[in-house]
């Protein structure tokens, strides 16, 4: 059976957070929990989410696997493609490292995290799935939100999501109001 690699740093969140508001940050209720300084990393917790996003997006083509792609490299990058295998409505999350924004349209993601080391390349990756029914995440000033559909940051160790919910509609996307609810700017 496969183990998620953050099981045990969950479980520590666990004990030092709470179960209630650990379920609600793996739900998706993650803009007000707050998760202790020791528990687990910036970079985790936000694979965690990013993995989460899975549970409320639906996308045009519903039959398709759950390929996560990822922009770049860094500690983030590295921790969204340790969610490797892990269910999420009975499928296993596919993850993907794409070395270069021309490889987004052969790879049929269904998310594409552009991490804020991409860099200046972060623009490119995210114009190469535009248009296309991929939600794009960013991490924290890497795009903004008119280059992304999600730009996703931490304040405090507070995850704080910003959609742009008229881009993602003209992608094909539809965002659970449960996750816009979340939001702290919806545009």
């Amino acid at each position: 059976m496969f183990q998620w690699p953050l099981r045990g740093a969950l479980r520590r969140v666990r004990a030092r957070v709470g179960a209630a508001t650990l379920a609600c940050a793996l739900a998706g209720g993650v803009v007000g929990a707050a998760v202790s300084q020791e528990g687990v990393s910036e970079a985790a917790l936000k694979a965690a989410i990013v993995a989460n996003f899975f549970l409320f997006v639906e996308w045009p083509d519903a039959s398709g696997g759950f390929r996560l792609c990822v922009a770049g490299r860094g500690d983030t990058a590295d921790a969204v493609l340790a969610v490797q295998g892990r269910m999420v409505k009975g499928r296993a999350i596919e993850t993907v490292r794409l070395a270069a924004p021309d490889l987004v349209p052969g790879r049929h993601c269904r998310i594409l995290f552009i991490p804020a080391s991409a860099g200046r390349r972060a623009a490119e990756f995210a114009q190469a799935a535009a248009g296309s029914p991929i939600l794009i995440v960013a991490e924290g000033d890497a795009l903004s939100t008119d280059e992304a559909h999600v730009v996703l940051s931490l304040d405090e160790r507070r995850p704080v999501l910003s959609i742009n919910l008229t881009e993602a509609r003209r992608a094909g996307l539809d965002i659970s109001s449960r996750l816009l609810r979340l939001a702290r700017r919806v545009s």
